[in-house]
């Protein structure tokens, strides 16, 4: 399963006991990195017969940059029921 190191995330956006408890839900996280930073990161789980699109965050510097249509795409790319 995808991952992302606390070190790439030196400010959460969600306590790491809601981090835990969205990963125990079937939450799987995907990451874009850029020269060895993490810049975006978007989540998909699957629920009852869809999947839903969850967590889609962009660092503010990096917004408008296309990352947040590339994360939709792969996960787009890579589901196998409705989203």
């Amino acid at each position: 399963m995808p991952f992302f190191p606390a070190a790439r995330c030196p400010e959460p956006s969600m306590p790491a006991s809601e981090l835990d408890h969205e990963i125990a839900s079937g939450v799987e996280f995907w990451g874009y990195e850029s020269d060895g930073e993490l810049i975006g990161i978007m989540g998909i789980q699957p629920v009852q017969d869809v999947d839903l699109i969850r967590h889609a965050y962009v660092k503010p510097s990096s917004q408008r940059g296309g990352i947040g249509g590339a994360l939709i795409d792969h996960l787009m790319r890579s589901a196998t029921r409705p989203v």
